[in-house]
């Protein structure tokens, strides 16, 4: 080696001689070492025998280039400055409150190579020969998880984790170390911190958003916050109330699998479980499901958890079963009507008459009544059917009826078309077995076309004629006293008193 730089490149391996004819090789090493910040050149020279490439030579060349350490923490990629002494939960040199008895943080760094030549492009390897080191007053709480690699080419990196788990309650202190070559930082050394906590789980539950006391007996029971069901009608009718727990404290709440259990199973059971762990802070939830019998039941509710004094959290609740039933009966004209008639009748006000298509309508009242023990709710009341516009509710029904009263319902029957018109009254309710309550009711549109005058003529005795007719308003008796007798029978329809075309 030779020329003004020759003193950075060493031959670190020697060519083997001879070399055989024909086409034979060797090979040698030059290693470049700068030893300053700019080019370096240097030549080569190759003694030999070959009589006219005697000595062989050419010129090389490098770059001398430093090393530049940098650290980043932080879910942003923030950079930690060399001799950082102000931790931070941005970068990630605040660890953050822990737990002393059984918490453990950690985080992610990243050191990267960033150095290159001052001159063109050039690098060298950023070397980290004894990897990350603890020191400092609570160094022991800390740990290297993960060490970096310990040499890193130009804009290479690389990610090592640190552990934090405090030994005892308050600010824990300590300090990075990373020995390197970067000649302006090194060693590279920043502050990090993990205050240690006495951290402790606190079990809060509620019912409709209102607190409930842990190992609270009847007495505290309310239906202000869903520990008391109330009275439920109805063998087998399901009532749920859902409670929530919330932990207010420092530390997870750990209430394991199925932790809510009750004492009477068989009337009052668990619809859905909580989650097994609550994170500070966290809320989650269970139904309580009461399946209605005859009777006052209470139970207890147990939930299993680690709240060192309200574990297990305990509470009664309490329900009614009621068997008492509404019952539905719906009457017209003083009888009843069947739920699901389809006969409408003149007696039970079902079937409305006939009636002019022009002028004419009737109103007929149908009570409904509750012949149960509880009270009877009507959801609503309809008309449908193909002639439900000829049928009007003029008064509806109460939305209750309680037990032994009833209610009336008007319906106004108003033809549009001659002939039968018929449609369904409905009654929804909250009768088990009869909701909705219906049936058909019926009437006939008809055309007056004006009135009669019948004149009976009589010669000799008195005489004394009846007429008679399906339709009751032309049922009569016309009687003769020594002559002639007359009378006008008003609303005649089509047709005559006989059905015929003509009297």
């Amino acid at each position: 080696m030779s020329g003004a730089n020759s003193g950075d490149f060493t031959v670190s391996q020697q060519p083997v001689t001879p070399v055989s004819a024909n086409g034979g090789t060797t090979t040698f090493s030059i290693t470049f070492d700068p030893t300053q910040l700019e080019q370096r050149q240097a030549t080569v020279s190759i003694d030999n025998s070959d009589g006219d490439e005697n000595p062989f030579t050419f010129s090389i060349e490098g770059y001398g280039a430093d090393p530049e350490v940098r650290l980043f923490g932080g879910a942003l990629f923030q950079q930690i400055v060399d001799g950082d002494a102000t931790p931070s939960a941005s970068d990630h040199t605040d660890f953050g409150l822990t737990d002393v008895a059984n918490g453990l943080s950690s985080r992610t760094f990243t050191v990267s190579n960033r150095g290159t030549s001052r001159l063109l492009n050039g690098s060298e390897n950023l070397s980290l020969p004894n990897g990350v080191t603890i020191s400092g007053a609570a160094a022991q709480d800390f740990t290297v998880i993960t060490q970096p690699a310990t040499s890193l080419g130009i804009f290479g990196s690389s990610k090592f984790k640190i552990s934090f788990n405090p030994s005892a309650p308050g600010p824990r202190p300590a300090t990075i170390t990373i020995d390197n070559n970067d000649p302006d930082r090194n060693p590279f050394s920043f502050a990090i911190q993990g205050p240690g906590s006495t951290m402790t789980p606190e079990i809060v539950v509620t019912g409709f958003g209102n607190d409930i006391e842990t190992g609270s007996g009847n007495a505290a029971v309310s239906a202000a916050n869903g520990t008391q069901f109330g009275t439920v009608s109805n063998n087998g009718t399901v009532v749920e109330r859902t409670y929530v727990i919330k932990n207010t404290g420092t530390a997870n709440l750990n209430l394991g699998a199925n932790a809510v259990s009750v004492s009477l199973p068989q009337v009052f059971s668990v619809a859905s479980q909580p989650a097994a762990i609550v994170a500070p802070n966290a809320t989650t939830s269970f139904t309580i499901r009461f399946t209605a019998q005859q009777g006052g039941f209470g139970a207890g509710v147990r939930i299993n958890n680690d709240d060192s004094d309200e574990g297990p959290f305990t509470f009664t609740i309490l329900a009614n079963g009621n068997n008492s039933l509404p019952e539905i009966n719906v009457t017209g004209g003083g009888r009843t009507i069947l739920d699901g008639d389809t006969t409408p009748d003149t007696a039970d006000h079902t079937y409305f008459g006939g009636h002019d298509v022009t002028s004419g309508d009737v109103t007929r009242v149908f009570t409904v009544e509750n012949t149960g023990t509880a009270d009877l709710t009507i959801t609503s009341a309809a008309i449908s059917g193909a002639h439900q516009a000829d049928f009007t509710i003029t008064q509806a029904l109460p939305g209750t009826i309680t037990a032994g009263n009833s209610a009336p319902i008007h319906v106004k029957f108003n033809p549009t078309a001659q002939g039968v018109r018929t449609a369904t009254l409905s009654i929804t309710n909250d009768d088990g077995d009869e909701s909705p309550y219906s049936f058909d009711i019926q009437g006939t549109g008809e055309n007056v076309v004006g009135d009669i005058t019948i004149v009976l003529n009589v010669e000799g005795s008195d005489t004394r004629l009846d007429f008679s007719s399906a339709t009751t308003s032309l049922n009569f008796s016309l009687n003769s006293i020594g002559g002639t007798a007359q009378t006008n029978i008003p609303g005649f329809f089509g047709g005559d008193l006989f059905g015929h075309r003509r009297l």
